[in-house]
């Protein structure tokens, strides 16, 4: 072991080693679903060292020396083991955490549907732009008519740094189009995965009232069958 490894370093890499319980993955889930970090736009790395600190200090978490880097790639494996551990999870408890992960793993396939979107849309935005800077351009520099010949005789030439000036004036007005149509759409396509997201939890709820409802039935009739037969 290198003798330059701190304590904490050396329980931070027994900790990395030792296998995750359902009650640390319950907590991880549960504050992944209140901080979202997957959905940081700039600084992730950040954002995972923010919810590995916050669940550090959560009764019953044993992994306290986790990092953020840990915490990222344990959801991720539990994101993309989703479908196996559905189809083998046979208790209650095991089915609350189906749910919360699968809620999850709807928010990181919408999140990444929004990012490839946003690729493919930017070459069409910046041709755009070239476009508009192009068609407003052109006149300033073009050749003059017979009128404005006659009218500008007497004017001084335009300056070539105020041409310039203009022009980035009028990308710097594109790029403030750009952002606010960007940030326009990306916040009513969360605006409509929280609709899916609250459709899909009151289903969920109504399934799991109606286990409930089943479950209790039949331990009445199973509490009745044995009263009469003991009677």
């Amino acid at each position: 072991m290198d003798e330059h490894l701190t304590e904490d370093d050396t329980n931070a890499e027994v900790q990395a080693r030792k296998r995750w319980c359902d009650d640390d993955d319950m907590i991880l889930l549960n504050q992944v679903h209140t901080d979202r970090p997957f959905l940081a736009q700039r600084h992730i790395t950040k954002a995972w060292n923010k919810l590995a600190v916050a669940i550090r200090g959560v009764d019953g978490f044993t992994r306290r020396f986790i990092t953020g880097k840990q915490a990222a790639h344990r959801f991720n494996r539990l994101v993309k083991q989703h479908a196996v551990l559905q189809q083998t999870s046979t208790s209650e408890e095991e089915a609350g955490k189906m749910s919360l992960l699968g809620e999850l793993v709807a928010l990181v396939k919408d999140n990444e549907k929004s990012k490839i979107s946003m690729r493919a849309t930017r070459p069409i935005e910046d041709e755009d732009g070239a476009r508009f800077i192009r068609n407003e351009a052109v006149p300033r520099g073009g050749r003059p008519t017979e009128k404005d010949a006659s009218d500008t005789d007497d004017a001084p030439p335009p300056s070539k740094k105020r041409t310039v000036l203009e022009v980035q004036e009028m990308v710097i007005e594109l790029e403030k189009e750009k952002l606010a149509f960007k940030k326009a759409k990306f916040e009513r396509e969360l605006e409509e995965r929280e609709k899916e997201r609250e459709e899909r939890r009151q289903v969920r709820e109504m399934e799991t009232k109606r286990y409930d409802a089943m479950m209790a039935l039949v331990h009445h009739l199973e509490a009745e069958i044995m009263r009469v037969e003991l009677t």
